[in-house]
């Protein structure tokens, strides 16, 4: 009977451990991918307003474009 309780003592810690482990790997995890997500948060946020300007930028020139294509070249002058 004694070696059936140390069995299931014995069991029982090594769950207890395994799930302390487990739990220790999670929060590292997580810490990891906070630091992850803080650092590219910047860079992120620099790719978009990038694009946002470059979206602006581009409107703008095609505006210009389809404005001088509606105004009527003048004749060169002969040389």
């Amino acid at each position: 009977m004694d070696d059936v309780l140390h069995r299931h003592h014995s069991q029982g810690a090594r769950i207890a451990a395994e799930a302390v482990d487990n739990f220790t790997a999670v929060k590292a995890d997580n810490a990891r991918l906070r630091r992850d997500k803080r650092e590219l948060a910047e860079p992120l946020e620099l790719a978009i307003a990038a694009i946002q300007r470059l979206t602006v930028d581009n409107d703008r020139l095609r505006t210009a474009l389809h404005e001088a294509r509606s105004i009527a070249p003048l004749p060169r002058r002969p040389r």
